[in-house]
Formats: C-alpha cells, structure tokens, sequence
C-alpha cells in the first residue's frame, strides 16, 4: 500500500490506534484504559496524513490536552523534551506563591526536579529554589559548612534570639546556631555541675 510520506508515518499512526484500542499494548491502561479514543476521520490513514503532514525531524505526536483523545484539533508535533512535560505525572512547584513546572526550575538551576522540589517544600525563596549553588542537605554532594549556614533562610533561632553576625555561628554539622542559646546552656550545666559537686 503506498503512500506519499515516509513509512513512519504510517508507523505513528498505527501505534496512536494500537494503544487506543489493544488491550495488549503495554501502553494501554494509559490511554484507550482510560477512555483515550481517535476521532472517527484519523480511522483512515489518509486524512491522519493530510492533517498532520510534514512530520518535523526529530518530534514525536502529542496530545495538547492529555484528557482528551487523538484529533486535528488535539494533536501537534513537539520534541522529546516537550512531550514529557505534558504528561499526566508532570510535577509542579509551588514557590512563593507561585506555582511553576519544575522541570523548568530544574533546567534553570541545573539541579534535579527531586533538589528544587525539596527546596520549594523548605518555603525557600525563588532565587534559592533556582540557585546552581548547592542549598543544605537538599543537594546530593555535601557542600561547605559555610555555604549551608549562609542558604538559612531563618533569622531568629527557636527562642527568638537574632542571628546576628555577633550572636550566630556555624556549628561542627554545618548549621548555624545562637551563640545566647549555647551560652545559656553553658550556664545550666555549669550550675547542674556545681550542684552535684556540693552533693558529693
């Protein structure tokens, strides 16, 4: 049967009506399982042709709405990249109040959707969600003690104390810490100390 396109073509558009209507397509419990159809007129290969005719190198067929089916008015041709940000299990961020994709936010900072997901879940700011530096324990590789207590973006410590330059520094973890809490904490075990010493 010839046809005036390259053979895969013809290939595209029986796979879209394979996993429509196949039970066995590996694929199917994700479209036809769902209630994911071709329209009527793509039932002939002609008209898929002529409708989507000429497939750009290199892109795949993609669904503008992943909740609707095969159509003229559904479908478009886009790269690799594309086609997986319009998938169902695409993840979103929300990040000061703004909600982005976060594979976007990944390609901006070069991190894994995983990193900019967690930074986000921190409540950190936009231009820490997007840093290329590494932020804390989100990272994979552990950066320097300095950096992780520069990236907190709390300024009081769980007492109220301010994190001054005076009344903060970083701890042996790599955190910072209110040199007033320690101090208190000096003078409890000193008294604690004393007490038990005139026990003795």
């Amino acid at each position: 049967m010839p046809f005036s396109n390259p053979p895969a073509l013809y290939q595209v558009w029986q796979n879209m009506r394979s996993r429509c209507r196949n039970p066995n397509n590996p694929s199917f419990a994700n479209y036809g399982g769902r209630g994911i159809t071709v329209c009527p007129a793509w039932e002939d290969y002609r008209t898929f042709e002529r409708d989507m005719s000429p497939r750009p190198e290199g892109t795949t067929l993609d669904r503008i709405d992943n909740d609707k089916g095969y159509s003229p008015e559904n479908c478009r041709w886009v790269d690799w990249k594309s086609q997986c940000r319009n998938q169902r299990k695409t993840k979103y961020i929300t990040v000061e109040g703004v909600r982005y994709l976060a594979r976007e936010l990944s390609d901006i900072s070069g991190k894994s959707v995983a990193v900019v997901a967690r930074r986000a879940e921190r409540g950190l700011p936009y231009h820490m969600v997007v840093s290329k530096d590494r932020i804390g324990p989100d990272d994979p590789a552990k950066p320097s003690r300095t950096r992780w207590a520069k990236a907190d973006p709390l300024t009081h410590c769980k007492n109220g104390h301010e994190y001054t330059p005076e009344n903060s520094f970083t701890n042996v973890r790599g955190y910072r810490e209110c040199r007033e809490c320690k101090r208190e904490r000096s003078r409890k075990f000193a008294a604690k100390s004393r007490g038990r010493a005139l026990h003795d």
